[in-house]
């Protein structure tokens, strides 16, 4: 595996070019085990033991590996690093995980020794894996995939199982039948995926020639660690999650991590559905550097934490050395937030196509599109569905039937007119229209509103008056020309129909459940609650020829005017700012980005002067003209110290509270438990989940505690040596004491 450099070698520090007296012995020690291996074993093909770096160096491939936990708490969770791997990365080639972030590209043990970087920091018992894959999977094909945000994955509900309860009878079934019948549901589903859900034939790419010789590398995750049930392949370029009986992998040559490397020497005539991967069983497993103290099988959750922090100075030790393997792999905000390479990323699924953009790369925020065809060779669009973000008009997700013309918009808490969702067609004007609004934001109490061109019905909560519902029948409309998604005003109301609730301070035959204003016929029809001893409900009604009524016909078309008015106004204003806000998309940007944020970066620029902002930069910074006199300087010194110290007691009183709010939780959840005898499978479960997770996170406080103990005044005394060596400082700081 050999890898031209990029640019000039200067760019490269000096443990890139040259190996150290310790990687030397690895690599000897590799070509050691390689030479008897291959005579023991002479029709084994090359182990991947040390490949070639940036600068043409062999390294042992454990050295290529730097456990790395990122400052992003996105990236903690096994699924998220994989899926930021795989977006962030592109297929070519470079050997080591600080080159592979800073290009972003690479070939698939690139992706996997990053990958594996970032799990082993995050405290994962993860593994890179050498062996041979299907000719799709090393290709990065997924054309003949489904896209996972289109698989439907139905949960089960199984019913609470308790701890004493009947046994039921024995389910007594034929193993011939059921094998008929699995060979049946293996056929169906032969001929299901040789054709594209329409009956038409897949693009068949013939035999692959090399199959069973197509080197890959991905990863491989035991169980153990970080609560993780049962060992799993990752695949590099998908982010993807498979068993190790899955059929795209084929075989496995070597596994190693950052303290040893395995050789597979079990038969992998069935790819891996038979393979063991308990790494301590000699017989199986043979390990290249026998001095290793990592023993696979003796998995600890917990780490001691002497054993972290001498760990963590080692590291910092061996960074300041020069013969160190290679940088810390590091990640800039900007990065982490770019994603993608150049900003956006494609992918090609069966009938299906992905599109992930960066955040605020596009004026409208889209970050993700999903674009469903109805052939494989992707040219009748079916559907399109588009995700976004950090949209001030609150719009988080739009769904667009290319048949149909059917729009579904879906939003955020906080739209200016409480708007959740809105359906529309963008094809036929006056259409059918549905919108769904958040109540609580709303005065009215307005939770759905459904219109056709005949009717319109609407959904109320909370109302002082009770009101539930009002169903609106309007007259027919004549045919004329108009533009989609327009409103017409000029409707004819036939009846309206309100529903109340019960007013329990009212007897139920005084109060009304149902007003019924029928201007076809002139009348208004109240019906009333039921009472418990009546069979049909009390019901009032009022004609025009009633002196009683002149008064309430009266206040009704002058309701009916004024309610017609409002409505019409309502959807057209709706409409208006919709139209306004995708006219001109703004963003919403947090004030702890001063990047984006100008207000937060201009704040931050007349802080600086008080001493309140920043610190203190490298010789080429520049300073205020406020801080160009000694005394000044001297001033700046001293409450940048104080702001110093006073930052560690704060970080300490917040360790101190987070820790007694976790021991808090955990004792009364253990209390909950003593309590409750009877418990359900899932009941224990959860708690048995909680307890772990809440002994975790107390565990990482007090590491974090002790931590903060033992390095603060060691970092602050460190600090302010830095300070009075400057040359800017130097001067006005001599015999100072603090």
């Amino acid at each position: 595996m050999k890898c031209i450099p990029e640019g000039p070698l200067q760019n490269f520090p000096a443990s890139y070019k040259q190996n150290s007296p310790e990687e030397q012995h690895l690599v000897s020690q590799a070509e050691n085990f390689w030479s008897q291996f291959s005579f023991l074993y002479p029709d084994r093909k090359p182990l991947l033991l040390a490949p070639q770096n940036e600068c043409g160096v062999e390294k042992f491939v454990c050295t290529t590996l730097r456990p790395t936990l990122l400052p992003h708490h996105e990236l903690y969770m096994w699924d998220a690093c994989a899926h930021f791997v795989a977006d962030h990365l592109d297929l070519k080639q470079v050997p080591s995980p600080n080159t592979v972030l800073q290009r972003q590209y690479g070939n698939s043990f690139d992706f996997s020794l990053l990958l594996c970087s970032l799990l082993l920091g995050c405290g994962y018992d993860a593994y890179c894996v050498c062996g041979y894959a299907s000719r799709e999977t090393t290709y990065h094909d997924d054309t003949s995939n489904t896209c996972p945000l289109l698989m439907h994955t139905g949960k089960v509900e199984t019913p609470p199982t308790r701890r004493y309860m009947v046994r039921p009878p024995r389910q007594l079934y034929s193993k011939f039948d059921q094998q008929q019948q699995e060979r049946k549901m293996a056929e169906e589903h032969k001929k299901k995926m040789q054709t594209d859900g329409n009956g038409e034939d897949l693009v068949d790419s013939g035999p692959d020639l090399l199959h069973g010789q197509r080197v890959h590398c991905w990863l491989l995750v035991l169980a153990g660690q970080r609560e993780v049930p049962g060992n799993f392949f990752i695949e590099p370029f998908s982010g993807e999650a498979y068993p190790t009986t899955d059929s795209r992998f084929l075989g496995v040559e070597s596994v190693w991590n950052q303290h040893n490397c395995w050789v597979n020497m079990q038969n992998c005539r069935n790819g891996c559905k038979d393979m063991l991967f308990d790494l301590g069983d000699s017989v199986r497993w043979e390990f290249i550097l026998p001095w290793s103290s990592h023993k696979p099988g003796l998995h600890i959750s917990i780490v001691n934490e002497n054993t972290e922090s001498d760990g963590e100075e080692e590291e910092e030790e061996e960074e300041e050395e020069e013969g160190e393997a290679m940088k810390k792999v590091r990640l800039s905000k900007w990065e982490f937030e770019f994603r993608c390479p150049s900003g956006r990323k494609v992918m090609h699924y069966r009938r299906a196509r992905f599109d992930t953009f960066a955040p605020y790369l596009r004026n409208d925020g889209l970050v993700t599109r999903l674009s469903v065809y109805k052939d494989h060779h992707c040219t009748n669009l079916k559907e399109v569905k588009e995700w976004f973000q950090n949209r001030q008009d609150k719009l988080e997700q739009r769904e667009n039937d290319a048949s149909t013309g059917l729009t579904e918009e879906s939003f955020a808490f906080g739209h200016s007119a409480a708007l959740l969702k809105h359906t529309y067609n963008t094809r036929v004007a006056n259409s059918d229209r549905k919108m769904a609004f958040n109540s609580r934001a709303r005065i009215d109490g307005l939770i759905q509103r459904e219109e056709t061109p005949t009717s319109m019905i609407e959904m109320y909560d909370d109302r002082p008056d009770l009101l539930l519902s009002r169903h609106v029948q309007f007259g027919r409309l004549e045919k004329r020309l108009a533009p989609a998604g327009s409103v017409e005003s000029n409707r004819t109301i036939l009846s309206i129909n309100e529903r109340y609730g019960r007013n329990w301070s009212r007897p139920a035959d005084q109060d009304v459940a149902e007003k019924s204003f029928l201007l076809c016929d002139g009348r208004i029809q109240l019906t009333y609650h039921r009472r418990e001893d009546d069979i049909v409900p009390a019901w009032q009604n009022f004609l025009k020829t009633e002196v009683n009524a002149l008064f309430h016909l009266h206040n009704f078309n002058v309701s009916v005017s004024s309610f017609m008015i409002v409505y019409v106004l309502q959807v057209k204003e709706l409409l208006q700012l919709r139209k306004k806000e995708e006219e001109s998309i703004n963003f919403v940007i947090s004030i702890y980005d001063p990047e984006r944020n100008v207000n937060t970066k201009k704040y931050q620029e007349e802080q600086l002067p008080l001493g309140t902002r920043g610190t203190i930069g490298s010789e080429g910074t520049t300073y205020p003209e406020a801080l160009r006199s000694g005394w000044q300087k001297t001033r700046y010194f001293m409450a940048f110290l104080k702001d110093v110290q006073n930052m560690f007691g704060i970080n300490s009183k917040y360790g101190d509270d987070c820790y007694l709010q976790e021991m808090a939780l955990l004792l009364e959840k253990q209390q909950w438990f003593k309590n409750n005898v009877y418990l359900s499978k899932e009941d224990e479960e959860e708690y048995h989940n909680f307890c772990t997770q809440t002994m975790f996170r107390i565990h990482v406080v007090e590491i974090r505690l002790n931590r903060l103990k033992e390095n603060g005044p060691k970092k602050f005394r460190a600090l302010e040596e830095k300070l009075k060596t400057d040359p800017r400082f130097a001067s006005y700081l001599q015999g100072l004491k603090i």
